[in-house]
């Protein structure tokens, strides 16, 4: 697999949420369908007439992890035909550092943008030659391997749940923005995308808002201050209360070109991010 690896160009996911054009990381990476899955749901309760909220993106959360096990890597191909249509209408009547992924986001003052994210997982504390790149562990990452750990499957495409995303706004603004975090990482986008696009907050504020996770065995985390979420989740068997923020819900980096062309930037500080204005 290594002798014959080779770097494929793709075109990105490019889906439409809130009057904006979301590009997100295409197959073989997870992390764009997972995510176009999660802000098709937030779209399918708006029509409805629904709240955009903190519950709203768990039940939001909880669908995405039941489509994926429902349809694993033909996620992306359904979701491009329309195909999980009705079954989104019919869940929004019926809700239910030294290691690891880094990521940076740059807008230039013309709006050309760039989203790189970069993990060595664990590492193995070894560098290859003179090519300045870490072995990984991402087979040891669950996540990633379909058929369980210790059954790869020889020929197949490594998977990813990084998630560089442009968001080419309705308005003419465009943000760049993506997250260290392991499985975490399509939720903290989804939350920072709806944060931006559905209830209008500034890219600083959208960013440092409160976060939540669920797991696909049904188990949520949730950080302090989630409002009337925090009410309900408190009393949940399975819900656990991070004292305060917490890089265990990823650090989104994002850059945002204004539509009248000034630039602004958010440096997650559960990542200990940084953002500067040139």
């Amino acid at each position: 697999d290594l002798k014959s690896y080779k770097m494929e160009r793709r075109d990105p996911i490019l889906w439409r949420h809130h009057g904006a054009t979301v590009a997100l990381n295409p197959p073989p990476a997870a992390s764009g369908a997972l995510i176009a899955f999660g802000l098709a749901f937030i779209e399918s309760l708006r029509i409805r007439g629904g709240t955009i909220d903190d519950l709203t993106l768990m039940e939001a959360m909880e669908a995405t992890n039941a489509a994926r096990a429902n349809h694993g890597e033909k996620l992306a191909d359904i979701l491009a035909t329309g195909g999980l249509k009705a079954a989104m209408q019919h869940a929004a009547r019926h809700p239910k550092s030294h290691r690891g992924t880094t990521h940076v986001s740059v807008i230039d003052v013309d709006g050309n943008a760039a989203s790189a994210s970069l993990s060595n997982g664990e590492g193995n504390g070894h560098i290859v030659g003179k090519f300045g790149f870490m072995l990984n562990n991402m087979l040891g990452e669950e996540d990633l391997v379909p058929d369980g750990l210790g059954r790869w499957r020889e020929n197949l495409r490594l998977s990813s749940m990084m998630a560089p995303s442009i968001i080419l706004g309705g308005d003419g603004s465009v943000i760049a923005l993506g997250t260290g975090g392991s499985n975490r990482i399509r939720t903290a986008i989804l939350q920072v995308a709806v944060n931006l696009l559905d209830l209008g907050m500034s890219l600083e504020d959208a960013v440092e808002a409160p976060r939540l996770h669920v797991e696909k065995s049904g188990a949520v985390s949730f950080e302090p201050n989630l409002g009337r979420a925090e009410q309900i989740l408190e009393v949940r068997p399975d819900a656990k209360i991070w004292p305060e923020q917490n890089l265990f819900f990823g650090g989104v980096h994002a850059a945002r070109r204004l539509a009248k062309g000034g630039l602004e930037g958010a440096g997650d500080p559960r990542r200990r991010g940084h953002a500067i204005v040139l």
